[in-house]
């Protein structure tokens, strides 16, 4: 067995991945330091309104994960830290910051995911028309209970369109982000919580509820909140001259073209690896040439506890798009399995 207390461990990122799994290293008494390029902690779901299947307060979650760490002395955090890089040196893991290089034990990549830049897909409007945001943006006007904003009156119409960055060959990314349809039912809702009167369409290509409660928040979206489903394929988005959205859409069931005018058009973005974690992985050469995201070496069952490099891990979206559920799950499993690696390393 090892002296925890005397091994250091660095998590580089201060998300959700990097808060849980700095967590559970911590209670197991280790020397951990999280860095963090930005001033506060919480990455991405700190921007989120609420948390799918039961509608959980993503700022509330953030504030339990802060106070974990909090109460645990042995956790350090270097926030408006930026690592420059990371590599292996004979029996330790170098990182290095603009200020110095540290010397660690062991690492946790967890640099997570940015959302796709909906810019790139020009036929949607985003950038040119004020009234087409991404769902990133909406999270924060739900948030403040700011709708009004895009939709006045009682009446008016949203649209919510699936699959903006993702599973599209055109823009090099070819997977599915997994969480995008489930976040545009959410957010459908949220919509109609607040303004009740309006319509509320959501435009998808097929729709991927693979967790236990997804159907049953569709079929709710549907039955309780009137929210109409239409599968198709939006080809043009364009501005009349009252500031109403026309957008073009082929509906892919029935086979005929639609035309709708919309007050607010919501671009469901997807994930895409941050900059941070492409730089990573190109450093340790995991990088993957599919999808850009670290390739973790982990096999079902086999060599669990390896890492994608020696002595280095990678936790969350780091490795591939999840949701927040998944992300706490991986992160506490990554952590035990830098305990397991560093315990073997000291038979």
């Amino acid at each position: 067995m090892i002296n925890e207390e005397s091994k250091k461990i660095a998590v580089i990122g201060g998300g959700i991945a990097g808060m849980q799994s700095a967590s559970v290293l911590g209670r197991l008494g280790y020397q951990v330091t999280i860095f963090e390029k930005s001033e506060r902690l919480g990455g991405n779901v700190a921007n989120w309104n609420h948390l799918f299947p039961h509608n959980e307060n993503a700022t509330d979650m953030i504030s339990a994960l802060n106070t974990t760490l909090e109460s645990q002395s042995n956790i350090s955090i270097a926030p408006s830290t930026t690592v420059l890089n990371i590599a292996n040196k004979q029996n330790s893991v170098s990182i290095t910051t603009p200020e110095r290089e540290y010397s660690f034990d062991a690492a946790i990549i967890a640099s997570g995911f940015t959302p796709f830049d909906a810019t790139k897909k020009e036929e949607y409007g985003y950038g040119i028309y004020n009234h087409v945001i991404t769902s990133v943006e909406l999270e924060k006007v739900e948030k403040q209970n700011q709708l009004s904003r895009y939709v006045h009156g009682k009446s008016g119409k949203v649209g919510f369109v699936h699959c903006v960055g993702s599973r599209d060959e055109k823009v090099c990314n070819g997977y599915c982000s997994k969480v995008c349809c489930i976040t545009a039912i959410k957010q459908a809702i949220e919509v109609k919580k607040q303004h009740p009167n309006l319509d509320v369409y959501c435009f998808y290509m097929d729709l991927r509820l693979f967790d236990r409660h997804f159907e049953s928040i569709y079929r709710e979206a549907q039955e309780k909140w009137g929210i109409l489903f239409i599968r198709g394929r939006m080809s043009e988005v364009n501005e009349d001259i009252k500031g109403k959205l026309i957008v073009r859409i082929e509906d892919t069931l029935s086979r005929r073209p639609m035309k709708l005018s919309l007050d607010l058009l919501v671009l469901m973005v997807g994930m895409v690896p941050s900059e941070d974690t492409q730089r990573f992985a190109s450093q340790l050469s995991t990088k993957s040439e599919e999808d850009r995201f670290i390739i973790d070496n982990n096999q079902i069952l086999v060599e669990q506890n390896t890492g994608i490099s020696k002595g280095i891990f990678a936790a969350g979206t780091a490795k591939s798009p999840l949701t927040v559920k998944e992300t706490l799950a991986d992160a506490k499993s990554v952590a035990l399995n830098v305990h397991f690696y560093l315990n073997q390393t000291n038979l």
